[in-house]
């Protein structure tokens, strides 16, 4: 089963990656970058993990939530929301105002488009709220035989990781 993680910029998507691989699953951090943002070469290369839940979590995805759509009709989708105050510093400080609005428009898109269709997951509750986080653990992985790893969550839940600003428009394909 593939399970997609939207989000913006300095949304925890490289921290959800992390969290979500262990025992039956594995998560791609930018999955899109590996295969030159083609949506197909991701869908050719994600049988070849040997696990039985195969992500992706990847802030570029937001330019291609309908495609991605289309070619994983079965998948599960999750969008992170929050961190506004986050990107919002890191764009005023690193990006223009041309990529702020592409990716704000883009990220609406998302939002919309998969309203009905994915679990929306607040970006401070993932790493403050151990229940949220489970929430986004199980989502991702049903019926796993794999039990809820508190000592991984505990591990990751102060984990910040940074945004690097020279990738971030090559990233979003801006």
């Amino acid at each position: 089963m593939n399970y997609f993680i939207f989000g913006r910029p300095r949304s925890r998507t490289a921290w959800t990656a992390n969290f979500l691989t262990q025992h039956q699953s594995f998560c791609f951090h930018e999955g899109l970058s590996f295969y030159n943002g083609s949506v197909q070469s991701l869908k050719r290369a994600m049988p070849a993990i040997p696990k039985k839940y195969v992500g992706n979590a990847d802030t570029g995805m937001i330019h291609y939530t309908q495609e991605i759509i289309d070619t994983f009709p079965d998948a599960r989708f999750v969008v992170m929301t929050g961190a506004s105050l986050s990107w919002n510093i890191f764009a005023q400080k690193h990006v223009g105002s041309e990529v702020y609005k592409a990716v704000e428009e883009a990220y609406a898109d998302t939002k919309e488009r998969l309203r009905h269709k994915a679990l929306f997951v607040d970006v401070g509750d993932l790493t403050s709220d151990m229940e949220t986080a489970q929430r986004l653990h199980d989502y991702c992985n049903p019926n796993s035989v794999d039990p809820w790893d508190l000592m991984r969550y505990n591990m990751l839940k102060d984990l910040n990781i940074q945004v690097r600003p020279d990738r971030l428009k090559e990233r979003l394909g801006l």
